[in-house]
């Protein structure tokens, strides 16, 4: 997840290797190391066995073939590769979060003065990891 906080790089409240002023990454130094494991996010290097079934309108089809056609791809190629892309695009929606500069501030003071059961509940989570 990232939280995108516009205004902070001339703030300096910023700054590490991990942490830039439009991104804050739960494997900043802040938040040590949370791993995050996305299922089907795996290269595919097995080969393609699960079929998917689509039901097209004829113009629907018509413009599909005819994309798929410009590009030199299969009509099953085009389709793998469109559903992939928009499954990226929407994974990265859900991992990312826009705060305005008042929000950002507030959340990074928060973290500054976390108090003591905020710190054991994520200790806990780190030995679960």
């Amino acid at each position: 997840m990232l939280l995108a906080m516009p205004g902070l790089a001339r703030t300096g409240i910023l700054s590490g290797p991990r942490i830039t002023a439009s991104r804050l990454s739960l494997e900043s130094p802040i938040f040590g190391l949370f791993p995050v494991q996305c299922p089907g996010m795996e290269p595919a290097t097995s080969p393609k066995t699960r079929r998917v079934e689509v039901r097209l309108s004829d113009e629907e089809r018509q413009l599909d073939v005819a994309a798929a056609s410009a590009l030199g791809e299969s009509l099953s190629d085009f389709f793998r590769r469109a559903a992939q892309a928009r499954a990226q695009e929407v994974l990265a929606e859900r991992r990312t979060i826009a705060l305005s500069d008042l929000e950002a501030t507030r959340f990074l003071e928060a973290l500054e003065r976390p108090d003591e059961g905020t710190v054991g509940r994520l200790e806990d989570l780190r030995r679960r990891a």
